[in-house]
């Protein structure tokens, strides 16, 4: 297939060319990543290990496309997962 050929396929069926498509499904890998993170995981780490260098920039983009900053998706997963846990301690009696 011809690169202007797969340009316009790509285009015609989901409203965007490939390089757009490939940026927004690493997006979304860090959004996931950011919300299975470790608890020593930084934005940086897991920004860079996508792909994005440019962090300021990764961030306006994470914004536009989430809604919320990479940090407060971040907090958010923690603050679950520690409400989970304190759950789970409180279920089990050890409150």
């Amino acid at each position: 297939m011809h690169r202007r050929a797969l340009h316009r396929a790509f285009i015609n069926v989901l409203g965007m060319p490939p390089i757009a498509f490939l940026r927004r499904k690493r997006l979304g890998d860090v959004h996931t990543a950011l919300l299975m993170a470790a608890p020593v995981a930084t934005i940086k780490q897991i920004a860079l290990e996508h792909g994005f260098a440019e962090l300021g920039r990764f961030a306006g983009e994470y914004r536009r496309l989430f809604g919320e900053l990479p940090s407060h998706t971040l907090r958010r997963a923690r603050s679950s997962l520690t409400n989970w846990l304190l759950g789970c301690v409180w279920l089990a009696g050890f409150c």
